[in-house]
């Protein structure tokens, strides 16, 4: 499997890729098989072996990469597994609230909450 996606990204921001991963692998053989992340043609994570088998389901991984000084990134998973499968699902790449964003967000939301109980 070799599944690639280019994104527009904020440059310079940081991002999470997560996804779940299962290893559909019906026997306890030692059979060759990987599964690596990369983020701008750069490995990011490398789950060689994939050690997950088919009784155990999928498993979730979570990982956070900064985007490049261009507006395009190139997101690609790379998977292996002769005669099974490494199955992928749920992919989702989310923008990391900057430090000053998320406090300004919970100073809000705190507002908001005090100014609810005053009106009560």
């Amino acid at each position: 499997m070799d599944l690639y996606q280019s994104l527009f990204v904020n440059p310079g921001a940081q991002y999470e890729i997560s996804f779940w991963l299962w290893n559909w692998n019906d026997s306890a053989a030692k059979i060759e098989n990987g599964f690596s992340v990369f983020w701008q043609g750069v490995e990011k994570l490398n789950l060689s072996p994939v050690n997950n088998y088919l009784n155990e389901g999928y498993k979730f991984y979570s990982i956070e990469v900064t985007a490049p000084t261009n507006p395009i990134a190139e997101l690609r998973f790379i998977g292996y597994d002769p005669g099974n499968a490494v199955v992928l699902d749920d992919v989702s790449v989310t923008l990391v609230p900057e430090p000053a964003a998320a406090a300004s967000f919970m100073v809000a939301g705190l507002t908001l909450l005090l100014r609810r109980r005053r009106a009560c």
